[in-house]
C-alpha cells in the first residue's frame, strides 16, 4: 500500500470525527487516533516525538503503520486530524 497515495485519496476526510462509526465515542479525537496507533504499532515511546510551532509529530514509523493498517485505520486516522509528511516520512498533527 502507498500510505501517502491513501492519504491523498480520503484527504476529504480530514476532520470529519462525526462520521467515525463509533462518533459517541467520548475520548476526543486526538487522544482517539493515539489509541489507534498504539493499537497497530505497540510502543513504549512517547507518542510525541517532535514539535514546531504548530505542529506535533507522532513517533509511530509509517512503514511499520504500513505493514499493520488496514485501509479503514487509515481513514479513522484522518478523520482525527492525523496527516503525513512526505518529506519527512512522519505522521503530524495539527495543535
Amino acid at each position: 500500500m502507498d500510505i501517502y497515495k491513501l492519504f491523498e485519496k480520503h484527504k476529504d476526510d480530514y476532520l470529519a470525527w462525526n462520521d467515525l462509526d463509533d462518533a459517541g465515542n467520548p475520548v476526543p479525537s486526538d487522544l482517539h487516533a493515539f489509541m489507534i496507533l498504539n493499537t497497530l504499532c505497540p510502543s513504549k515511546r512517547c507518542i510525541v516525538s517532535a514539535s514546531e510551532h504548530d505542529k506535533i509529530y507522532l513517533s509511530t514509523n509509517v512503514e511499520d503503520l504500513v505493514a499493520v493498517a488496514p485501509e479503514a485505520s487509515i481513514i479513522e486516522l484522518i478523520r482525527c486530524g492525523v496527516m503525513i509528511d512526505e518529506e519527512t516520512e512522519s505522521l503530524f498533527m495539527f495543535t
